[in-house]
Parts: C-alpha cells; structure tokens; sequence
C-alpha cells in the first residue's frame, strides 16, 4: 500500500512539473482560443432580423432573414448570409422582429406584452438613447415609446402629451422610417387626447394629403389616408371648425369613391373602406350639431335611420343613431336621447370612441332628469368611461364632472 502511494505522488509530482513547464507561448494560444470561444458563444446567442413581406399580388407571406441596414418608406435592405444584400420595397414589408436590441428593447417589449405601459415606455426610452443600439433599432424603440405612453394616457392624462413629444422627437430624427404615416397617426390621436383637437384635425389632415389623383405617396396605405381624413373631420366638429369639416369631408368622398369601386366585393380592404365612407356621408349632421343647429341635425339622422332600412350595416345604424342620441339631447329629449345613447354603449362593437361618448351622455342625461337615485348612476356611468375608456375624447369630460359629483 505505501509502494502504490510513493508512486501515486511521484506520478503527480510529474504531471505538475510538465504543466509548468508549458512555454508560455501554449498558455497564451491557450487564453486566445478560450477568449475566442467566449466571443463565438455571445455571437451566437444574438438572433438576426426576421423581416415579415407579404406579396401584394399573391398576398404569400416570406421571411428575410439577416441584418437590417435601412428601413425606409419606399425601401428595407437587409444584409444576409456571406455580405449579400436583400431590397424591399416597403410597402410590402408586414412587420420586423428585431434580433439584435440592447436589454433595455427587450424588457420594452416584455412590459409592451403586458400591457404595462409605463414600464414599457421608460425601458424604450433607454432603448432609443442607448449608444450602443443600431439607428433602425433605436428608431422603433423611439416609436415604441410614444405608443405605449398613448396608452398609458388612459390612467396618466399627462402622458399624452407626452406621446406627442415623442412622436414628434421620431418624427424629426427618423423622417424617411418605414413608420412615419404611424407615428404621424400617433402624433394626432395624442394631440386629440390632450385636448387639442384643433391641431389634430391638422395632423390627420396632412396625413390625408399624401393621398392624391395619382395615389398615395411611397410608403402610405390609402386606406390609411382615408381613416386620417376621417379623423381630421371629426377632429375639426370637435373644434366646431364645421366648414374646415366639411372641406375634408368632401375631400374623402371624392377620393374614397373610386377606390371603392374598383375593389372586389367581400374583400377586407373593401369592407373598411366602405365603412370609412358611411361615417363620412352622415357627417353633415354632425356639421350641424356643431353648429349649434340642432333641428335639422335631427331631420337628417331620423331620414337616414328610417331610409336606411333592415340592410343597413352596423357602422351606418351605430353612427346615425348616436347622430339622433346627440339632437335630441341637443332639443332637452332626455329619456328619449338616454335610451339611444344606452342602445349604442350595449350594441356598438367597432368604435370605443362612440360607446364612450355614448356613457357620458347617458350620465348627463340622468343629471338632467333629476331622478331620485341619477347622481348615482350618473357617478357609476362617468367611472366606467374613465376605466374603461380613459383614452377616448369623452374621458376628459368625465374626469372633470366626475370632480363636482
């Protein structure tokens, strides 16, 4: 046993005088491969771009895979395998899953997903401001930003200006991004929000205008033109700017027409267009309402609701029948105007936007009627728009009666 232990020792005596011997040539090309390693390993761990292109003919979808060098309006190049380059035009670009972001992008995103949209904002912010991200990169979290500050407006009033700032900070510094027409829709609905329907309306408007005879600009959808000048006309009513409304509102039936016809039926793009352009057609009584002309406003709507009849669609029923709700409360029809607005806030799936307004009347109705429990409902109705529709034009009103109830 003392023999077998003598040898053992001897036997590693051995192999440490050789591991010291090592010239230190070996130990360094030892240290440089390990270091090389390191860096393989964090390569690897970084994901390319994965940029989403749908065929506008075919409508098939294929994914590009590489590193985005340029996402712009009219052009996305990214770089692939062995330095080969990939042009997209970008208008047929879907959407771009971004592999390489600083930690900050990612925890954005996560908090993005969860919808909490304060935490997702700050992380963005870090996002857009850390040196080491690409500018494309830095662009989206930029972007990112201002849309989860929009919808954190809805608890925080005070973000919504603070969307529009960073909206516009995108806007200036990224003007040919792929998603310029978004952030320019971002800048106006916040604008709206803040109370500024004004400068809105003249948002949305210039995004209108980048539709022409000829089409759109490169990079702007048509049927995001016509939604922005639907918005700019109701966003001018809300400024009682009724001849500015109607300007656009002319405007949008011009260009909105043709389109229209030349799509099949049954198709997405037809069916959105199409309810774009019933909105529009009953906007004349909103012009009317605006103006402090009530009677007429009620003729219309009442012509259109029953000339409409059973085949009439959803948008068209739901918007002529809040355009009714608002005369008749106009006239001091309360019951009749509360158990309208309470049909559109049941029935009305496709705009948050009328169902609030819809709640905020019916409260100002309870108010009016003096029924011997309408503080309370009317408390109940103002706390509903506020929760559930705090980023909607009608939440501000809310928050403000809710104050005095």
């Amino acid at each position: 046993m003392q023999a077998i232990s003598r040898q053992h020792r001897r036997s590693t005596r051995t192999v440490l005088r050789a591991r010291s011997a090592r010239p230190a040539t070996v130990l360094a090309a030892l240290a440089v491969t390990a270091l090389l390693s390191a860096n393989a390993a964090a390569q690897d761990r970084v994901h390319p771009d994965q940029v989403h292109t749908r065929n506008k003919r075919t409508g098939r979808v294929t994914i590009v895979t590489g590193t985005v060098q340029t996402d712009g309006l009219e052009e996305v190049v990214v770089l692939g395998a062995r330095e080969t380059e990939t042009k997209l035009h970008g208008d047929e670009v879907e959407s771009i899953v971004w592999g390489d972001v600083p930690p900050s992008f990612r925890d954005g995103r996560t908090y993005f997903d969860r919808e909490n949209w304060t935490k997702a904002a700050e992380e963005y912010r870090l996002a857009a401001g850390d040196a080491s991200a690409r500018d494309v990169v830095k662009a989206v979290a930029r972007l990112r930003a201002a849309r989860a500050l929009l919808h954190s407006g809805a608890q925080t009033p005070a973000h919504f200006n603070e969307a529009v700032l960073e909206a516009r900070s995108f806007l200036t510094e990224y003007p040919q991004n792929r998603e310029v027409p978004e952030a320019r829709m971002i800048e106006a609905r916040a604008l709206l929000l803040a109370g500024k329907p004004e400068e809105a309306g003249a948002a949305w408007q210039g995004v209108f205008s980048e539709f022409s005879g000829d089409g759109p600009t490169p990079g702007y959808e048509p049927a995001l033109c016509m939604e922005a000048g639907l918005q700019a006309a109701r966003a001018m009513l809300a400024a009682n700017d009724t001849l500015a409304a109607r300007e656009i509102l002319t405007a949008l039936d011009t260009a909105i027409g043709p389109m229209i016809a030349s799509l099949d039926d049954g198709t997405p793009l037809k069916a959105r267009l199409v309810a774009i352009q019933e909105e529009a057609l009953l906007g004349d009584g909103f012009a009317e309402l605006a103006a402090g002309n009530s009677k007429p406003a009620l003729a219309f709507f009442q012509n259109k609701l029953t000339g409409a009849g059973e085949g009439a669609s959803t948008t068209h029923r739901m918007v002529a029948s809040l355009g009714l709700a608002e005369a008749m409360f106009a006239e001091g029809q309360y019951l009749e105007a509360e158990f309208l607005f309470a049909k559109v806030s049941a029935l009305d799936h496709g705009s948050a936007d009328r169902v609030a307004l819809a709640e905020l009347r019916m409260a100002q109705c309870e108010l009016k009627l003096q029924h011997a429990d309408s503080k309370e409902r009317a408390r109940t109705l103002l706390e509903s728009v506020v929760s559930d529709h705090g980023d909607t034009p009608a939440a501000a009103q809310a928050r403000e009666m809710l104050t005095s109830l």
